[in-house]
């Protein structure tokens, strides 16, 4: 849980950051990252150049400067 609350942490501050930057610019390259936790717990793996890496970092060393979070809950 800690991990997870982390990673969100991490995300909302990499939004915010990369948002001011993408202003500057012009330019928003963004993506939906709604179910990467379910993905990975399911054992999603994702590679870059066949190399195991964090999907976070992978999107950010391809420029996203945005991403999208969709929270679900059972009302």
């Amino acid at each position: 849980m800690i991990v997870l609350k982390m990673r969100l942490l991490f995300i909302i501050i990499f939004i915010f950051d990369e948002q001011i930057y993408a202003q500057s610019i012009g330019f928003i390259k963004g993506v939906d990252i709604s179910i990467l936790y379910q993905v990975e717990q399911n054992g999603g793996v994702f590679y870059e150049n066949g190399i195991e890496k964090d999907p976070i970092e992978i999107f950010k060393d391809h420029g996203v400067n945005a991403v999208r979070l969709k929270l679900w809950h059972t009302p």
